[in-house]
């Protein structure tokens, strides 16, 4: 039998063609934000420091809690997030003098006086006002880094310490996934590499934050147990049930309860690992 043909003209064939590549590169042109630009949620806090540039950390002034000032380690900071260039949102009464990015994606200056800058780093605040640094120990910490430092061409400059000591660093803009927060200090950056994105992406949905890519291998090691223990638990019920009904074909019915007691308590310990992992993602 033949079929008539339906000819496609070449604008709806060159449309299709299009989104077709789009999907498979991940997704479409219209939904990534340029590079350039801020992607998240900026807030206005007045300063009395007129010189902040985009891309500086901000922090809370210890004595007035809607007053922000270029963070500095030795401050003990409580961290914001970044001066905004073009947030995508931006929560502004008028009064305030400075958009500070508290969510997203925004290019933020950093320094490698604690050590070589690599994607996948925590920042926190630096001695060097305004200009943040590799987090290695316990403490807050204003984001993660998306790129390395090296990347970004930084630019060299000569400090003096505490001790008259000079030294020199290299500050440069790249940009952070604003994520303020206590860190524990522990470098998984290595472990993450091994850890696919799309469990790291789940995972932060799940939580509502940033959640370490241990957190991650440890909630998926809780799964696993949990599964293994459920499958245990059934297969012996079920074939504990079956040679009892062998020996005795009367005792069918109370045998059956026996059974269904099993899935229970398999679906019990599946719910109770689901609650276990929810709770090690939220801490």
């Amino acid at each position: 039998m033949n079929r008539r043909s339906h000819p496609v003209s070449l604008p709806r064939f060159c449309l299709a063609l299009y989104i077709v590549v789009a999907l498979c590169t991940g997704s479409l042109a219209l939904a990534a934000p340029r590079a350039s630009a801020d992607s998240g949620i900026a807030q206005g806090f007045d300063t009395s420091d007129t010189s902040v540039v985009p891309g500086t950390i901000m922090s809370l002034q210890a004595t007035n809690s809607i007053h922000a000032v270029p963070a500095v380690a030795t401050d003990r900071p409580q961290l914001l997030g970044v001066v905004a260039d073009k947030p995508l949102i931006a929560l502004n009464n008028g009064d305030s003098r400075v958009e500070i990015s508290l969510e997203g994606t925004a290019p933020a200056f950093v320094s490698d006086i604690n050590g070589a800058v690599q994607a996948g780093d925590k920042i926190t605040a630096s001695p060097i006002k305004g200009v943040g640094m590799k987090a290695t120990g316990a403490g807050v910490i204003v984001g993660i880094a998306q790129s390395s430092l090296a990347a970004a061409s930084p630019a060299s400059r000569t400090i003096t310490d505490a001790h008259g000591t000079k030294h020199t660093v290299h500050i440069g803009t790249i940009p952070l996934r604003l994520s303020v927060g206590y860190s524990s200090g522990a470098d998984d950056s290595q472990l993450a590499s091994f850890v696919p994105p799309f469990m790291l992406k789940f995972a932060d949905t799940v939580s509502g934050k940033e959640v370490s890519a241990l957190r991650v291998v440890e909630s998926v090691g809780a799964l696993l147990i949990g599964f293994a223990v459920a499958t245990v638990m059934l297969r012996n019920g079920i074939r504990a049930g079956i040679i009892s009904l062998g020996r005795n074909p009367l005792a069918s019915q109370t045998i059956k309860r026996g059974i269904m007691d099993v899935y229970i308590a398999s679906a019990g310990v599946l719910v109770l690992t689901l609650m276990g992992i929810y709770i090690i993602l939220k801490i």
